[in-house]
């Protein structure tokens, strides 16, 4: 009898213990989420280049804008604002645009910016230009715990990526690579963690108010064109840029191998996956819900993107402003107009935006009609 009260006293005090160690590990992760959420909202965030600049430059002028183009840099450097609102002049129509594009932005973060546009709720606002892309579900390892990718991983917005993770139709391992390139960097956002950059920005620029970021002093956002969010690739400086540039000239033959493809007629019927349909149908609702009408557009790439064009065959998406397509444009695909394979230069990008303000006018007067 007294072995087992003996026994009975050492399961208690395991229990016991176990107990305290649950307990204050309870403790210690309440604690760090509440210390992260007070954090990650008394700290500053980190400046991202060109993402906090354009946040920043659009939030102080919002209301006088009526046209926004967002996507990646197939928008960023191919849009001039002020070369398409004079366009839109000459044409009878007042317009003020402003290029939301950032470099290497997807469909995803696409969304959580649009979201970020609509709910500054600028009152003036009436349509949004919005590169059609496709969807990639998973982040590459390196960039997991960049602040570029952390700013928009949010609960919210990261769990409607989950679902569409979860709704995705794969295999189970790809599936769990995906929900874990999103996971890391929902912790870092959650905790803070990114904010260190912000806080130690914010450290160094106390006392010194002449002293400003690494985004801010090459933010040529506020000089002639570039006031509304375009920059050109011939004005970006930097040893990668120019050797983009010379790497172009020196394949010009594969780049008009390439064009040529591009020209080819093509029976091939692409039908536009459930995760491609669901991205798409949900960026349509949340901008119209906002009272402002979509006007999706695919800019003068290499690529058929016939999944993409089935979009409006099969009226998915009622406006679908299409570029790539040598034949129709073949200015846009001639040499002196490219940076490299993928981009327009500054000229180039001034001959496309002036095509699509016309496409856009001829737009606008059929709506009237």
């Amino acid at each position: 009898m007294k072995n087992k009260a003996t026994n009975n006293q050492q399961k208690k005090l395991k229990f016991d213990r176990l107990a305290i160690y649950g307990w204050r590990c309870t403790i210690f992760l309440i604690s760090l989420g509440i210390g992260s959420i007070i954090f990650g909202k008394i700290i500053p965030s980190p400046e991202i280049p060109v993402v906090t600049s354009k946040l920043e430059n659009f939030t102080k002028n919002k209301d006088k804008y009526n046209v926004v183009f967002i996507g990646s840099s197939k928008i960023y450097r191919h849009i001039v604002p002020s070369e398409f609102d004079k366009a839109m002049e000459r044409r009878g129509k007042e317009i003020s645009s402003y290029n939301f594009g950032v470099s290497s932005m997807q469909s995803l973060e696409s969304y959580f910016f649009l979201k970020k546009i609509l709910a500054m709720k600028p009152k003036n606002l009436e349509y949004i230009f919005i590169e059609l892309q496709n969807i990639e579900l998973s982040i590459n390892r390196e960039n997991w715990r960049t602040n570029r990718v952390i700013y928009w991983h949010d609960w919210e917005h990261t769990f409607w990526v989950f679902d569409l993770i979860l709704d995705y139709q794969h295999s189970l391992r790809v599936k769990f690579g995906a929900l874990k390139s999103h996971t890391i960097p929902l912790m870092y956002n959650l905790g803070g963690v990114g904010k260190v950059d912000g806080l130690i920005q914010w450290i160094n620029n106390q006392g010194n108010q002449d002293n400003i970021t690494f985004d801010r002093l090459n933010n040529r956002f506020m000089q002639n064109d570039y006031i509304n969010g375009y920059l050109p690739l011939d004005q970006e400086i930097g040893v990668s840029y120019q050797q983009r540039r010379q790497n172009f000239l020196g394949n010009l033959n594969t780049y008009h191998e390439k064009v040529n493809l591009l020209n080819l007629p093509s029976d091939k019927v692409v039908n536009p996956n459930s995760t491609l349909l669901r991205v798409t149908k949900d960026l349509i609702q949340i901008v119209k819900d906002s009272d402002v009408t979509p006007i999706f557009m695919i800019t003068p790439v290499l690529q058929k993107k016939e999944n993409l064009i089935a979009l409006k065959t099969k009226e998915y998406v009622s406006t679908l402003f299409l570029f790539n397509n040598p034949i129709e444009y073949p200015r846009l695909y001639a040499p002196e107009l490219r940076f490299d394979k993928k981009h327009l230069n500054d000229k180039g990008a001034r001959e496309f935006t002036e095509l699509l303000a016309e496409k856009f006018s001829e737009y606008l007067d059929r709506e009237k009609n």
